[in-house]
């Protein structure tokens, strides 16, 4: 695989600084979450984050940065490894994805329905970063056209992971969002998280 040269706008490219915060802190002595399918996503992308971001961007992906991020990416991979311990037949969809590598980390039953979606060129370059695997699905689409969902069954539990992606969206397209989903499934569950406008603006 060549290195890639990533062009993504300021919005986007935050996938980068968490995808890096994992490969990091994954060689830690001891990692708060072992994840080597972002350790060597970033051998292969030709980007240096101290450079795009300097200040609190450089910052964020330090030590506590880092662990911030790590921390946050382990519970989310707990959540959704007892949801799917319960529900084994259940339709897993990972809004915003980025550059995460959940669905390896999480490596659920070929059972459950796993789908990542996010922007068009994101998927792209996640297509040449991860391997393919079953029961996997691809959709580009930005989270706001909520034609994307068509692609979805609608006959399984569901399970959303929305890890550091609603505070993007506004208010109208995140209760779009939510509704088009609830009318969409017979059931399910959310995880998210949400931070302050503050720390928004500053990291991008």
């Amino acid at each position: 695989m060549t290195t890639e040269k990533i062009h993504f706008t300021k919005e986007k490219e935050t996938m980068l600084m968490t995808l890096n915060g994992r490969a990091i802190q994954s060689q830690w002595k001891h990692p708060i979450l072992r994840d080597p399918w972002a350790e060597e996503a970033m051998r292969h992308i030709d980007y240096d984050i101290r450079k795009r971001y300097g200040g609190i961007g450089w910052r964020l992906v330090g030590d506590i940065g880092c662990t911030i991020i790590a921390t946050r990416a382990a519970t989310f991979d707990l959540l959704t490894t007892r949801y799917l311990a319960d529900h084994p037949d259940a339709t897993v969809l990972h809004l915003g994805c980025g550059m995460d590598s959940r669905v390896f980390r999480v490596d659920p039953p070929a059972s459950v329905q796993w789908f990542d979606v996010d922007y068009p060129d994101v998927i792209d370059l996640r297509r040449q970063l991860f391997p393919e695997r079953d029961a996997y699905h691809l959709i580009g689409a930005p989270l706001s056209d909520l034609r994307w969902l068509d692609e979805v069954p609608r006959d399984r539990p569901a399970l959303l992971i929305a890890e550091g992606v609603l505070h993007y969206l506004s208010e109208t397209e995140v209760k779009a969002l939510l509704n088009a989903v609830v009318a969409h499934f017979p059931a399910g569950q959310m995880i998210f998280d949400i931070c302050n406008p503050w720390i928004v603006k500053r990291a991008g």
